[in-house]
């Protein structure tokens, strides 16, 4: 039998694509029978053969251009499939179809003869392979409970915004153009002054990590994990919504000096109970709010009105008795939040007519980011790590109308 030439112990990683820059005194490449392997030396291009020894100083770039590309495709059908089993993609027939992760990841990963169950676990949960598989896994749950963010009510009434670094960032409140004048027969026209306001907001970091552990890839738990980083994703949209009741409730000085509710504002209205007279109350000083130069009124019309579990009851028996006769597109709605306590309330209107808080986060990050991490040495286990920036900010009073109740 002849017997190649190869150097004792040789063992070639399959990458996309890998390069031997300088081969040296000695050198081989091992192009296996799905590699084209090409050999540039004296600037000629051809083909080698296998365990072709080379001279010193060659250059040698072996490009895989088969089995790589049958190896992304079998990660993408588990991926696939390993979704569709967590509820996340709609179901359909593969070759990966009903089958453990352990099992279709066989496919990628083969199995060394004699190895048990709990040593291929813990092997696979080392491979890359297996971590873009729980990566994409756990991103896919958590932007879709994200996105959806059914336990969150801040998206009605707030607007978002983007901020491009962490820096303090100096917000702007346009004036408008103010009003336009009367002008007489070869008289002047009148300059609008242009006027403006400025808040400073800083962009925030969230974040929390999670370990998948060999024992729960051993038993199957793709769910589980689903489960886990959905409500990662359901943590991320509640963070901007506590962020953003924060802004309310608080109350903050802003860069004028005043609250955000004060009598400078004419936001601030009689405290009492929900009633015809208090709405009645919210509605009219949220219409006579004026230009940043008070040259003219805005006519804002409240659109929500926001208050906690306690007032739930009376809020929406008295916002039906208010919204008989008018239409749907003026019917003041009623949200009930959590992250408001006690007897207060709040009248905010469109967000589209006029912002008063905005969601601010990162250009291009606008959801949270999931990224992994294969642990130390010895640790067989992976790190999720889920992140997310953002921060609320008041930017405008004149649309929103606070009541402190009884």
């Amino acid at each position: 039998m002849k017997k190649d030439n190869k150097p004792k112990g040789w063992d070639v990683k399959v990458r996309d694509i890998f390069s031997i820059p300088d081969v040296g005194t000695t050198g081989y490449v091992n192009p296996r029978s799905t590699l084209d392997v090409l050999e540039s030396s004296g600037g000629e291009t051809r083909n080698v053969s296998p365990w072709k020894r080379h001279a010193p100083n060659d250059k040698v770039v072996a490009h895989v251009q088969v089995g790589v590309q049958e190896k992304v495709k079998k990660l993408q059908g588990i991926l696939d499939e390993t979704l569709v089993r967590a509820g996340l993609a709609k179901s359909f027939h593969s070759e990966f179809y009903g089958k453990s992760l352990l099992r279709n990841f066989e496919a990628v990963l083969p199995r060394k003869d004699a190895e048990s169950e709990m040593a291929y676990a813990r092997r696979a949960l080392g491979s890359s392979d297996m971590e873009f598989l729980l990566e994409n896994l756990s991103e896919k749950a958590a932007l879709v409970a994200f996105d959806l963010g059914s336990t969150t009510t801040h998206r009605l009434w707030t607007k978002y915004g983007n901020i491009d670094s962490y820096k303090p960032s100096s917000q702007m409140k346009h004036g408008g153009f103010g009003e336009i004048y009367e002008r007489q027969e070869h008289g002047e026209v009148v300059e609008n002054q242009f006027q403006e306001s400025r808040e400073q907001v800083s962009l925030r970091d969230f974040a929390a990590k999670m370990v998948i552990t060999e024992n729960i890839i051993r038993n199957d738990d793709i769910g589980e994990i689903a489960r886990i980083m959905s409500e990662a994703g359901v943590a991320a949209a509640c963070k901007e919504n506590d962020l953003c009741y924060q802004v309310l409730v608080n109350n903050a000085a802003m860069a004028d000096g005043h609250n955000l509710f004060s009598a400078q504002h004419a936001n601030l209205g009689a405290g009492g109970v929900i009633s015809s007279t208090t709405l009645g109350e919210g509605l009219k000083l949220i219409k006579q709010q004026k230009s940043v130069g008070g040259g003219r009124a805005l006519n804002l019309s409240a659109k929500y009105l926001l208050c906690g579990p306690e007032l739930e009851a009376v809020a929406r028996k008295e916002v039906r008795l208010i919204n008989l006769g008018n239409s749907s597109q003026n019917a003041l709605e009623v949200i009930v939040d959590a992250q408001i306590s006690g007897s207060k309330y709040f009248f905010v209107a469109r967000p589209s007519d006029l912002a008063g808080v905005i969601l601010y986060r990162l250009p291009g990050d606008e959801r949270p980011r999931v990224a992994s991490q294969r642990n130390a040495f010895g640790d067989n286990s992976l790190t999720i790590r889920v992140a997310h920036t953002c921060e609320a900010a008041a930017v405008d009073p004149r649309p929103i109308v606070y009541n402190p109740g009884s």
